[in-house]
């Protein structure tokens, strides 16, 4: 059985395939190699994830606040600050427009921004530009059953 989390990164990554810079490289996984043929790109994955209990009993309800982070990356060349704000801009405009704010009832609310970091990974073959947009994702489960929503 997979974790909510799997549903949830998938299901963001599925939003964001397409965007007029990274298209289809989207990957819902931190450890897709940033190689040339893979950039631009947008990395989907949950970091940490805060939990308490909403109700007792034998089933209670666990409310889950998790870190969404979707990395936009691109070679650094001239230019790179304008392309990771391109990105950054196809992302959120991606996320806070979807149709359905739960993501095909994969989160309890639209995911919601609160903050984006920009760094270089100069420690590649060709150094990487990385803007980083941190999203707050809140989602239930049933205490016991951490891959169905409740």
């Amino acid at each position: 059985m997979a974790h909510v989390r799997t549903s949830i990164r998938t299901a963001i990554a599925s939003r964001l395939t397409g965007l007029t810079t990274t298209s289809t490289r989207v990957y819902p996984s931190r450890i897709q190699p940033l190689a040339d043929a893979n950039l631009p790109c947008l990395r989907v994955y949950l970091d940490e994830e805060e939990i308490s209990t909403d109700s007792v009993g034998t089933n209670p309800l666990l409310e889950r606040s998790a870190v969404l982070r979707v990395e936009c990356c691109a070679k650094a060349v001239s230019g790179l600050d304008s392309t990771l704000d391109t990105m950054v801009a196809e992302v959120e405009t991606a996320i806070a427009t979807a149709a359905d704010p739960t993501f095909g009832g994969v989160t309890s609310s639209r995911p919601l921004p609160v903050s984006i970091s920009v760094d270089i990974d100069d420690g590649l073959e060709k150094p990487v530009g990385i803007a980083t947009i941190t999203y707050r994702v809140f989602y239930i489960t049933l205490a016991g059953s951490p891959g169905s929503l409740a």
